[in-house]
């Protein structure tokens, strides 16, 4: 589960204002996509069929949710290949991937706080320039 969370960490914390970057993205398809790998792998097992009915479980949710994170793919492939807990498996992936959402949203408004601050203390500072 850990390379598509640094994926998913890659992918957002380079474009934190990109269309990835909101919470249909990050949490709600990786867990639907993970759902949708382990219940493949719980009703069809490990094989080939698995993996591509996972796979395309994925693109599917992808398409209705209107949300693009291609990390998401490899956690429903990966759940039949890894023999995974249903529960335990999904529960991980949303437990993941809202800690990720959570530093997302924080770094964003730490960053607009930040630029904020900066453009007034420059303003202070070519103020005091033109008092002087």
């Amino acid at each position: 589960m850990l390379p598509p969370f640094a994926v998913i960490i890659f992918l957002l914390f380079t474009q934190a204002n990109g269309s990835s970057a909101n919470l249909r993205s990050i949490v709600v398809l990786p867990c639907v996509a993970a759902a949708g790998g382990a219940l493949c792998w719980h009703y069809l097992g490990s094989g080939p069929m698995s993996v591509a009915v996972a796979s395309l479980s994925a693109l599917l949710a992808q398409a209705i949710l209107r949300a693009c994170m291609p990390p998401a793919l490899a956690l429903a492939a990966l759940a039949p290949l890894l023999r995974v807990d249903v529960e335990s498996y999904v529960a991980g992936v949303a437990i993941g991937t809202s800690i990720i959402g959570a530093v997302l949203i924080l770094w964003r408004t730490a960053c607009k706080r930040l630029a904020t601050d900066f453009d007034l203390a420059r303003l202070r500072i070519e103020g005091s320039g033109r008092d002087a």
